[in-house]
């Protein structure tokens, strides 16, 4: 009967005036779930606010931006057919509730569906429970199969889920929040969508600090592939963990790099102090290019930064690299380890697979600055391992 009654009046009215009608009705369903639930009442305002910035940090078209906003503020109408004592349970789901819950999103889909206004943001509002790895209900969808605006309302979701008082727990921390989403970025959720709304949160929330989501995010997501392709030789740091990294170092020189002259006044000073170690030759030159491919990429990542170098207490030779900008893109680490030149720049030289190929060890880590790139290199035939450098 509703939607008949919504169509004769659009038979004399506008469409500005059949949308608005519609969109009316639509909302006071909205708050008739948020009556229903104490602790949702500014739920779904909530997450719609919260996609609208995760969609313009994005940069996608008005029209688009907009009609997440409305999808958000649509997503959970479904659960005005979930029952009170299931919707509002101070306790865990019972697997027969968690099913009635599960449902909720095609509900909405049902409610909706008969609208020609809101057929396009249909798939935003079904889906906005799928998970990027295919573990989400209700279709078991992976990746970019889900509708953009559904991945985009299921970090909005789950922020304010987590950040809002429930029946059944208080609110989290932000910071502890925006931490779960980094951890489940590439697993429950878009890491392209958490990328979006973390850089908003952190120049909103956090201008003074830096999150080391990407760091996090990055070690998840390519410990096998690190451990299976170089045998263990990369390894990723946390900021903090850099200081203990250092500790052994005993360090010769640190020198600013901010262009070819000081390139090449570093390397010479670097080939010096090779030639003192009584390094054999062979090495010496070895060492002295990846010295100088460390160096050249450097500049070619960031333009500026500085290098230094020593011995650990293994007696092990290490350069160190913190670049000062962008710096090193940890996300193409794998087409930096594999292919050899490859740069998210201009390369001349032959890049990470010919520093793995010669070292022992290449440590990475990213910094409030920039990037801090650590190199072990072997200390073969060093003629006094105690000589004093």
């Amino acid at each position: 009967m509703e939607v008949k009654f919504l169509t004769q009046i659009g038979t004399g009215s506008s469409a500005t005036q059949v949308r608005e009608v519609l969109l009316a009705a639509v909302k006071a369903i909205v708050q008739a779930v948020g009556e229903r639930d104490r602790y949702t009442r500014h739920h779904s305002q909530n997450v719609a606010e919260y996609a609208k910035i995760i969609a313009r940090e994005l940069d996608l078209p008005s029209e688009q931006v907009e009609s997440i906003y409305l999808a958000a503020l649509f997503h959970d109408i479904g659960k005005i057919g979930v029952p009170d004592q299931v919707l509002n349970k101070p306790s865990k789901l019972e697997e027969n509730e968690l099913l009635l819950i599960r449902e909720h999103p095609l509900i909405a889909g049902r409610i909706l569906e008969s609208f020609g206004e809101f057929r396009d943001i249909l798939p935003a509002i079904t889906q906005h429970h799928e998970h990027w790895d295919g573990s989400g209900y209700p279709f078991g969808l992976i990746g970019e199969a889900i509708d953009l605006g559904a991945r985009i309302i299921a970090v909005a979701d789950a922020f304010d889920a987590m950040t809002s008082d429930r029946i059944y727990r208080p609110g989290m921390p932000q910071a502890q929040a925006i931490d779960i989403l980094s951890k489940g970025a590439g697993q429950q959720w878009d890491p392209r969508v958490v990328n979006a709304f973390i850089n908003w949160w952190e120049k909103t929330y956090n201008p003074r600090g830096r999150h080391d989501w990407q760091m996090k995010h990055i070690q998840t997501i390519y410990q096998n592939f690190l451990k299976d392709t170089t045998g263990g030789k990369v390894l990723l740091l946390d900021e903090k963990e850099i200081e203990q990294f250092l500790k052994p170092l005993q360090c010769f020189a640190e020198l600013p790099i901010e262009n070819g002259l000081h390139l090449s006044w570093s390397r010479q000073l670097f080939s010096d102090w090779l030639g003192e170690l009584g390094l054999d030759q062979v090495y010496q030159q070895t060492y002295q290019l990846v010295f100088s491919e460390l160096v050249s990429n450097m500049l070619k990542h960031a333009e500026k930064g500085t290098i230094q170098w020593g011995r650990n207490s293994a007696g092990e030779i290490v350069l160190i690299a913190n670049d000062q900008g962008q710096g090193f893109v940890l996300e193409k680490l794998p087409q930096s380890i594999m292919v050899s030149g490859f740069s998210t720049k201009k390369s001349l030289g032959w890049g990470l697979p010919f520093i793995l190929e010669h070292c022992r060890q290449l440590v990475i880590a990213k910094t409030e600055s920039g990037t801090f790139i650590a190199i072990k290199l072997g200390c073969e035939q060093i003629e006094d391992m105690g000589q004093t450098i």
